[in-house]
């Protein structure tokens, strides 16, 4: 699985696999969190940045994915010493959000449709 999806996104790293979420739960990315109003043991949304000589250099153990990536490019040019990774500029995210405003404009009409017919 993991040399597919590798392959797919064409990825320069390599992929961890934790079947037995041994390395989450030493890393806080596995346990008690509340989803949909109700504790369930899982998957914590997290992301922990390891240095080539396998020191955590950053952790952000609750993470949103709306500008997280933003976010540890920085850090990573911050640590590399260099300048801070540039930001999307406000076009770009504008057009951003029309498209998914287009995309789902675009499903409600599929789902009306289908109701209809």
């Amino acid at each position: 699985m993991n040399v597919k999806f590798i392959a797919k996104y064409r990825l320069g790293i390599g992929l961890l696999t934790d079947a037995d979420r041994a390395v989450m739960k030493k890393y806080g990315a596995w346990g008690k969190k509340v989803m949909y109003g109700k504790e369930v043991e899982g998957v914590i949304r997290s992301t922990v940045l390891i240095a080539p000589d396998g020191v955590v250099a950053h952790h952000w153990p609750k993470v949103k994915a709306e500008g997280h990536a933003e976010a540890v490019r920085s850090k990573l040019a911050e640590l590399q010493g260099g300048a801070t990774a540039a930001a999307p500029t406000t076009a770009k995210k504008k057009a951003a959000k029309k498209v998914t405003k287009k995309k789902v404009k675009k499903v409600a009409a599929k789902k009306v449709a289908k109701r209809k017919g």
